[in-house]
């Protein structure tokens, strides 16, 4: 599965069967997600502590007790995101 960004470059591919699996590939080997396109990605309980999430499209995304500790969301797109019981929110609320 591949990640993209808003200019439809590849920014990380692997093996993951589904958008969750894929994403948290790229943040355990330390890609860059800045300016992904995760708009509608189901991320329900993803372990996001210290995603570089900067610019990113999360729009409609389902963070549903996703673990966010330390991620850098500045300027991501979470405009009707499902941020519901997601952990590390403190300092972007």
């Amino acid at each position: 599965m591949e990640i993209r960004d808003r200019y439809d470059d590849v920014v990380f591919k692997d093996d993951g069967a589904t958008m969750k699996e894929t994403v948290e590939a790229a943040v355990r080997e330390g890609v860059s997600l800045e300016g992904a396109d995760l708009a509608v990605a189901d991320l329900r309980k993803a372990g996001l502590k210290g995603a570089d999430l900067n610019v990113a499209d999360l729009n409609v995304a389902d963070l549903t007790e996703a673990n966010l500790e330390g991620a850098d969301l500045s300027g991501a797109n979470l405009r009707d995101a499902n941020l519901r019981a997601a952990k590390g929110l403190g300092r972007w609320l």
